[in-house]
């Protein structure tokens, strides 16, 4: 997995050992942004997120990886941990390998 700035990318090893890009919504590139949706309390990522973001700017952060050093971002007049962002786009990642692995996400 490479955590892209603007875009992130995943691999999947298959049985056979061949490696194929995990998809998301159909592409290999996940956009790396994130938006704070108010209404629901919840993060969006990826294609959601951008989408979320054409009716309401306030609430998206294009690139998390480059607020790391501050901190906190505000996003839909809430105050997100940047990591916990970050983490989002992470954890949809994992969702979907394991979603295309057919394997549960199992708790910590």
């Amino acid at each position: 997995m490479d955590f892209g700035t603007s875009s992130t990318v995943a691999m999947l090893a298959a049985p056979d050992g061949r490696a194929r890009p995990l998809l998301f919504d159909a592409s290999p590139l996940l956009p790396s942004g994130v938006f704070a949706d108010r209404a629901a309390g919840l993060l969006l990522t990826g294609a959601d997120a951008e989408r979320a973001a054409a009716a309401h700017p306030a609430g998206f952060e294009a690139n998390p990886k480059r607020r790391i050093d501050d901190g906190t971002i505000w996003l839909a007049e809430r105050e997100i941990i940047v990591t916990d962002a970050i983490a989002e786009v992470l954890t949809r990642v994992s969702d979907e390998a394991r979603r295309v692995a057919r394997r549960p996400r199992t708790p910590w």
